[in-house]
């Protein structure tokens, strides 16, 4: 294969830009499909952010542990699904995700034990003088 060959085959290669009748380039069908899953990703998995930062803030007490490990247990199937698939964008945000439901889950048992051993220190009497 000659090198026009070569370089008219590279142009219509999948995933490969493709210029308009201006001249202007135009997105493959296979970027603007790694775009939305990328920016997908990137808006469902930092939508849990401020809840993290409520829980680190506030403690989860309206957060049940059962929500948490299903919400946990479905991310994990949705990463091990991009895996398989070979899709960075599902794998990546599912990751980050699982990271962000398992600090929250922590710093939630974090707070719940803090204050189950501030309930149980008995009440301080003031002292008479």
């Amino acid at each position: 294969m000659g090198h026009a060959a070569a370089a008219a085959k590279l142009r219509r290669a999948p995933g490969r830009s493709e210029r308009d009748q201006n001249g202007a380039r135009e997105m493959s069908t296979e970027t603007i499909i790694a775009v939305l899953g990328i920016v997908g990703g990137f808006c469902t998995t930092f939508a849990f952010v401020p809840q993290v930062i409520k829980i680190w803030k506030q403690g989860g007490r309206d957060l049940s542990y059962g929500m948490l490990a299903l919400y946990l247990f479905g991310v994990l199937l949705w990463l091990a699904y991009g895996m398989l698939l070979h899709a960075p964008a599902i794998v990546w945000t599912n990751a980050a995700t699982a990271l962000l439901i398992a600090f929250a889950t922590i710093s939630k048992a974090w707070t719940d034990r803090r204050e189950i051993a501030k309930d149980a220190l008995p009440a301080q009497v003031p002292e008479r003088g």
